[in-house]
């Protein structure tokens, strides 16, 4: 049925809410109030149950209750002349919002690059959708490093992050990860009120967590970022270490880091889960006669029996990764636990299904399946330090779909150590735009997302040469791969490539005016030819720049 929802800055449409709707459905009707502003210049009145009278156009924003390991899903319904927007819980609903409004035009491209069409009359078929995710958590997250306790840190300044958190929501990225190097779990008290109520607003389910044992468990002063004091450190108690890794085995050991990890629970109440992970190096068995996933899933059980006495709603955070990799051969999660999977060696010239290697680590994540609760492993894909220009989209696509039939619970996209949620320099940003839409689909058309999004953000004309730039890329990526196995680490654009990559470059610049579209086409030349002279010249080190400038 086709319907005027607004002519001449006028609409009989309302939004109508639930009586008692959540902070959620309550920004979800805002949004959808705001960008049908924008689009028509009519204001759609915000109204709830109850308050409606005989109104035939309306707008209904209607979601279901929050349940542990949901997938999101919502459905769009036509009622005669009203539109139904309803998920399965709130943020779902605020899906439902973001899809009907691509739907009539809209596309969110990246952080503060957005297309809003203006129409002076919006006449529209309403729409009838069913929609539901791939995976029960999705996110892509980035990776700052702040070793010195005094160091500013300015990766939740709102200034930036605001627009990479609405970001993540209009790509309907349901988990934030706060992953900072260190361990640094108190930068997270001491600055997430910068952007706290932005993510509740979205409904995300918000983590904490990195290679945290150091954190409840310090080695030394260096290293004691929750202010604990001597107690653990190991010039007190060296028998407490072994091999860099605290023994938490001992239970003098476990009882201080169970006791410390419920106090930062206490008082972050907004986290959903919390990460206990061993650190960054060599892990030894902790216990003989045990694997090393065993002896570690003993300790780790322990710490979640303690958490759902107090907490039954969060979930400790654990992780299978360098020895951990294996999972157990006689233990089993808890039942309020979940891990990341984190094959760090893999090679993303490739799919996941197409090296022996490879091959291997899906074979230790479906061990790692069996061995959790049902939807509760997540794979970690460390897209952020491979070679730029890699065209991950069909490889990440197959991956994905070989994921999901493993049951895993969630895929997140790791994009590099910087503050920019596209990657340093929007590198990566064709790829995330993609890799956000394959997070929800995995069956999702790679050639349609790649022309929506270069077109959106270097407009028509520049935007129809940035798709062949990066066609180009895929069709000599595809020869190069057929004929050799790149290293997974370094940099494989050739000069001859790059040649081509500034041609095609060059065409794109002569197309467009824009600023921003010219800064976004300086970008791409900057990184191809640093990654083409890494190729040529190995050890030529770049000046250092502060990650913001590419922001």
């Amino acid at each position: 049925m086709s319907v005027i929802l607004s002519e001449n800055g006028k609409t009989s449409y309302k939004i109508l809410l639930e009586k008692n709707a959540d902070r959620v459905l309550n920004f979800a009707a805002k949004e959808l109030a705001k960008y049908l502003l924008k689009m028509t210049n009519a204001t759609f009145p915000v109204i709830r149950e109850g308050e409606e009278g005989n109104e035939d156009a309306l707008l209904i924003l209607k979601a279901g209750k929050e349940v542990d390991d949901q997938i999101d899903s919502f459905e769009l319904i036509p009622q005669g002349k009203n539109l139904l927007f309803c998920g399965v819980n709130p943020r779902s609903t605020l899906y439902a919002v973001y899809d009907f409004l691509e739907i009539a035009g809209c596309a969110f491209l990246e952080p503060e690059v957005e297309r809003v069409p203006f129409f002076t009359k919006m006449e529209m078929e309403l729409p009838a959708k069913k929609s539901t995710a791939a995976f029960i958590l999705r996110n892509i997250f980035r990776e700052q490093i702040v070793p010195d306790k005094n160091a500013a840190y300015r990766g939740l300044e709102a200034g930036h992050h605001l627009p990479q958190i609405d970001f993540m929501a209009k790509r309907k990225l349901n988990h934030y990860d706060f992953y900072v190097d260190y361990c640094r779990y108190d930068l997270w008290e001491k600055y997430k009120h910068e952007v706290l109520d932005a993510m509740l607003d979205r409904g995300m389910k918000l983590e904490v967590c990195h290679h945290s044992i150091g954190y409840f468990f310090p080695a030394d002063e260096a290293h004691d970022y929750g202010n604990y004091g001597d107690s653990t450190y190991y010039a007190t108690h060296p028998e407490w270490f072994k091999s860099n890794q605290a023994r938490i085995e001992i239970p003098e050991v476990r009882e201080i880091i169970t006791k410390r990890f419920l106090d930062y629970v206490r008082n972050n109440p907004e986290l959903k889960m919390i990460g206990v992970w061993p650190g960054d190096s060599e892990m030894p068995a902790p216990e003989e006669g045990l694997t090393v996933a065993d002896g570690y899933l003993d300790f780790w059980n322990k710490i979640a029996s303690e958490l759902e006495k107090e907490f039954p709603d969060k979930y400790l955070s654990i992780i299978a990764y360098l020895d951990l990799l294996d999972a157990p051969a006689k233990r089993k999660g808890a039942k309020n636990t979940q891990i990341w999977f984190c094959p760090i060696r893999t090679n993303y010239h490739f799919s996941m299904l197409d090296r022996p290697e490879s091959r291997h680590f899906l074979d230790q994540l479906g061990s790692w399946v069996k061995s959790m609760p049902e939807g509760r492993v997540n794979i970690f894909d460390y897209f952020g330090w491979q070679p730029p220009f890699i065209p991950y989209a069909r490889n990440v696509g197959k991956t994905l779909r070989r994921y999901r039939e493993l049951k895993a619970g969630g895929a997140y996209g790791w994009v590099g150590f910087t503050y920019n949620l596209m990657g340093e320099e929007y590198r990566w940003a064709k790829e995330l735009y993609t890799y956000t839409e394959q997070l929800w689909d995995p069956d999702a058309d790679v050639d349609m997302l790649l022309e929506k999004w270069a077109l959106g953000v270097f407009g028509e004309d520049a935007g129809k040469k940035i798709v062949e730039f990066y066609q180009e890329i895929e069709e000599e990526h595809n020869k190069t791969v057929s004929r050799m196995v790149p290293d997974a680490m370094k940099p494989w654009i050739t000069l001859p490539l790059l040649h081509k990559m500034q041609a095609k470059l060059a065409e794109a610049r002569s197309l467009t005016k824009d600023p921003a579209a010219l800064r976004r086409i300086d970008l791409l030349e900057l990184v191809a030819v640093n990654s083409a002279t890494d190729r040529i010249v190995p050890e030529a080190k770049g000046a250092f720049r502060d990650p913001l400038d590419y922001l």
